[in-house]
């Protein structure tokens, strides 16, 4: 992943950094819903 500054969008505009914190928040709760629909998934086998 790059680092917070290298952050850019379709027009080079950098983002903001309360912008990429957000995001950054949001991918970690998706990625723990995913390990949680992952581990359901396993015990339904």
């Amino acid at each position: 992943m790059n680092p917070p500054v290298d952050f850019m969008n379709n027009n080079g505009v950098t983002r903001n950094p309360s912008d990429i914190a957000w995001l950054e928040k949001r991918v970690h709760h998706l990625k723990d819903e995913m390990y949680m629909v992952e581990t359901r998934l396993e015990r339904m086998r």
